[in-house]
């Protein structure tokens, strides 16, 4: 266990100093070409309700594929983190009706609703969920930011969910080592494509 979670922490440092060297030429036409590419997929089309990270430190930027929702009248879900009584936290899906007085800056400094504008779906009616990740390899292995608030969210949702992980191609990888919690993706989408999960 160890061993894995000191391979994690390496791989994790590799990938976000080749994140932290990406051009913004390069994130704004990347990430353009993949919310492109989303648009067009029929889950996407038929879903009414869509889970969307809010974008952060070079991240895919998911703000044209949010106003596409919008324009779509799609209710539009973001992350929220949530603190337990014990200090424990966890992620929950909280939909947003405006997007310029409903946010504050959260957890490490990504934007989140405010308490007061918390609007918590629950899990299993969300159609279609796009999911971030640090690196993510061919056999559709993802490695987060070490809180496990994706793999215990996305055990929630409903089996006919749709779930898409957006990353550039620049941070898939041959292999992540993984654990009994990891849930692996079937849809890995880049700028160039969707990964042939092996």
């Amino acid at each position: 266990m160890e061993m894995i979670n000191e391979k994690k922490r390496t791989l994790r440092k590799k990938i976000k100093d080749i994140k932290h060297d990406l051009s913004s030429d390069y994130v704004k036409l990347s990430s353009s070409q993949i919310t492109n590419k989303i648009v067009k997929m029929e889950s996407f089309k038929k879903a009414k309700i869509v889970m969307c990270y809010l974008s952060f430190d070079n991240e895919v930027d998911t703000s044209s594929l949010i106003k596409a929702c919008q324009k779509l009248d799609k209710k539009i879900v973001v992350p929220i983190i949530i603190k337990n009584d014990n200090g424990t936290t966890y992620m929950e899906g909280s939909e947003i009706m405006d997007f310029e007085n409903d946010l504050a800056p959260g957890v490490m400094g990504i934007w989140e609703p405010k308490v007061e504008f918390q609007r918590i779906i629950n899990p299993s009616l969300i159609d279609f969920i796009v999911v971030p990740g640090l690196a993510f390899d061919i056999h559709g292995n993802r490695l987060g930011y070490g809180g496990g608030y994706y793999d215990y969210f996305l055990k929630r949702t409903s089996p006919d969910c749709a779930k898409v992980a957006i990353t550039f191609s620049k941070q898939i990888v041959d292999l992540i080592p993984i654990e009994n919690h990891d849930i692996p993706l079937k849809n890995i989408l880049t700028e160039k494509g969707f990964i042939i999960i092996r």
